[in-house]
């Protein structure tokens, strides 16, 4: 695989992932023009160093050399994003269920009330 396709990666995953060139390199404890040169494509990724990007990302470093893997994005922030996403929809039903429980007990409240004031003496 070529540099240009590499860096591709390596600049679509840190946007993906919100991080900055800064953010990256110290991660790597590497100086940020040192970063750049990697993400420019102008330096030539060693094995450490490859293990270590993709150690960042979550992914095997395989991922980021191969030609044709759509999948090379961070699979744990996919699911992440899932998983939040469960837990917002059931939170919202949750709040809406409260909600209704409210209002009947209300309801059973008021027809409570208004069966005592027409009993009979």
């Amino acid at each position: 695989m070529d540099n240009v396709t590499i860096k591709k990666k390596l600049y679509e995953l840190r946007i993906k992932a919100g991080y900055s060139q800064e953010d990256i390199a110290d991660l790597l404890q590497i100086s940020l023009n040192s970063y750049r040169k990697i993400e420019k494509g102008k330096t030539r990724l060693i094995s450490d160093r490859l293990q270590d990007i993709a150690k960042i990302y979550n992914i095997p470093a395989d991922h980021l050399i191969m030609e044709d893997n759509p999948g090379y994005g961070n699979p744990m922030h996919a699911d992440r994003e899932a998983y939040e996403q469960k837990i917002r929809d059931l939170e919202n039903d949750n709040a809406n269920l409260k909600q209704l429980v409210s209002f009947l007990r209300e309801k059973l409240a008021a027809l409570e009330n208004k069966k005592e004031f027409q009993k009979p003496e």
